[in-house]
């Protein structure tokens, strides 16, 4: 009961932080995602991570400008366990912002990761930094800018009988500099998972996202995210 308080804490905690900021725009959608792992050995694996976040609706009646698909996210991984608890990744990914409008954004990035896991009780408790490496093309330029930035996740998974709860946060912070990070989005979410098939899990929850756009402008995005996970 104390982890499920907890894991609402979470996100009513951003939910109220995003009802209380000033914002340019609020919408309600879904985000199919696709979770694949494939185990080469003992201690290294091959993944993908995938996913579009798709806009139903404004909430804040700028339906205007109400993009069809937001964003679709490819991840190509490699993985290998460091020890028992920690883990090491690498990452390509491709991001289109935008998708189907004329004012596409184009990413290509490259990712490294440490991932922390322990247990307390029957929770199973995860810690993550990752550097985001990224190269944006922006649709009036032809070239594409380099940005970093870092971001650090923190979640919670808890067995309860046929289901798991989870629940997590991500921070991002832009880093211009060593000395200058800058917040500047934030993920977090409450998901159930079951087991379907061997190696089959679905998960389903809902996710907040948001992205600050000005000095205390925030693009609050509300989904009800479906993730089919495969393991194997």
């Amino acid at each position: 009961m104390k982890t499920l308080q907890y894991s609402l804490l979470i996100l009513s905690a951003l939910l109220f932080r995003a009802h209380c900021s000033s914002h340019a725009q609020t919408i309600a959608g879904v985000f199919p995602t696709l979770d694949a792992t494939w185990q080469l050995g003992e201690k290294q694996s091959i993944s993908t991570y995938q996913f579009y976040a798709l806009p139903l609706r404004s909430l804040d009646g700028e339906n205007e400008n109400l993009p069809q698909w937001l964003l679709y996210y490819g991840e190509y991984s490699a993985n290998r366990n460091l020890g028992k608890r920690l883990s090491f990744s690498g990452a390509y990914v491709f991001q289109l912002e935008h998708l189907g409008s004329q004012n596409v954004v184009k990413e290509n990035r490259a990712h490294f990761q440490l991932k922390y896991t322990t247990t307390m009780g029957k929770a199973s408790i995860v810690g993550r930094m990752r550097s985001d490496n990224r190269f944006i093309q922006l649709p009036e330029t032809t070239g594409a800018n380099y940005a970093h930035r870092l971001r650090f996740l923190g979640g919670i998974s808890v067995p309860m009988n046929k289901w798991t709860l989870m629940a997590y946060e991500e921070l991002f912070f832009n880093t211009p500099s060593i000395a200058e990070w800058r917040y500047a989005e934030n993920w977090a979410a409450i998901q159930f998972k079951r087991q379907i098939a061997s190696h089959l899990h679905l998960e389903t929850g809902p996710l907040f996202i948001t992205w600050k756009t000005g000095a205390d402008e925030w693009f609050n995005q509300y989904y009800w995210q479906t993730t089919l996970s495969i393991g194997l």
